[in-house]
Formats: C-alpha cells, sequence, structure tokens
C-alpha cells in the first residue's frame, strides 16, 4: 500500500530532491509550493505525513504548521519541518508551532526514511480502545465508568471493574 506524503517548500525541485531517496514502492508523493495550497492539499488529499521546508528566517512555515494543527481535518497528520539551520530558537519555535519532529538539510536519505516511518507508525497507531463494549447482556462503558446487565446498571469497585472491561475486551481468549 502506497503512503500519500505532501511535501510543501518555495521550491518544487528542492522539495524533490529531499525526498529523491525514499522508495517509490512505499510513498506518493505530491509536492505543492505555496502554504494554501498545501492547507488546502492536506484537507482533500490527507496524507498520512507533511514535510514542510523552510529557511531559519522564514515564518511562513511555522504559520502553515500552526494552521495544520489548528484545523479539524488536518491536525491528525504529522507534521515535519525541514531547515537549512538549526538555530536552536527555531528548532523551539518549530516544536511550538506544532511539528512533530525537525530535520536539518541536508538530510540523509536513509535517517529521512526512518523518520518518515516512525511518525506515520506513531500517529496510526491504534488510538484509546473503543469506548462502549457490549456482549451478550452486558455492556461497559469505560469513559463513564458504567456497566450494566440487561440494561440495569451494576455496583463495581474500580478492580471489579477493570476485570470485567478485560474480559468483555478478549471474550476468546483465556485469561488469568
Amino acid at each position: 500500500m502506497l503512503r500519500r506524503l505532501l511535501i510543501c517548500g518555495p521550491e518544487r525541485k528542492d522539495s524533490l530532491a529531499l525526498v529523491s531517496g525514499l522508495p517509490k514502492t512505499e510513498f506518493i508523493v505530491r509536492v505543492e509550493t505555496s502554504p494554501v495550497a498545501s492547507l488546502q492539499a492536506a484537507k482533500g488529499w490527507q496524507p498520512e505525513a507533511v514535510i514542510l521546508q523552510t529557511d531559519h528566517s522564514s515564518r511562513t512555515c511555522l504559520d502553515l504548521c500552526r494552521g495544520l494543527k489548528a484545523e479539524e481535518g488536518t491536525r491528525r497528520i504529522p507534521v515535519m519541518l525541514v531547515s537549512d539551520g538549526r538555530d536552536q530558537r527555531h528548532v523551539n519555535e518549530s516544536f511550538e508551532s506544532g511539528a512533530d519532529d525537525f530535520m536539518t538539510k541536508p538530510c540523509h536519505p536513509t535517517e529521512l526514511l526512518w523518520r518518515v516511518r516512525n511518525l506515520i507508525r506513531r500517529y496510526q497507531a491504534p488510538s484509546s480502545a473503543p469506548s462502549e463494549v457490549s456482549v451478550g447482556p452486558i455492556c461497559l462503558n469505560p469513559e463513564q465508568g458504567t456497566a450494566s446487565l440487561d440494561n440495569k446498571a451494576l455496583e463495581l469497585t474500580k478492580k471489579e471493574f477493570l476485570v470485567l472491561e478485560l474480559f468483555l475486551r478478549h471474550p476468546d481468549r483465556l485469561l488469568s
């Protein structure tokens, strides 16, 4: 399965050069050169990750990162900033703007590959377990801390509740 990777940078050729070492059998890359087009692409195309290229004096990339993290439809997309300088203030501002990772150019292709894979893996990790669990006549809602049997509330201690949740989430397994 190809993973979608969105790259935003002021120069298209620089963006393509940055990702030239990524395996074409693993990633499909889309390059945008304007922040507005990048934000629209992130909303519509829903990439698995975004790489923003910047120089350490540009605020545009940081503003785009803030925009991506502020939008409901894009806030769960991991963002990596790649910069030509490693001024600590710029690194700090990058993370403050919502960046999930930061690299300095020139990037080693293998390191870039592993960082992108790791970002995607962390964001695609299963989120918290489903809120409500029902097995037969038993219903459990961990968010509310309630359990019921045949629609009648059960009075459980915290430990009993956790054990019941464990059994309900694994109905076909033998647990000790």
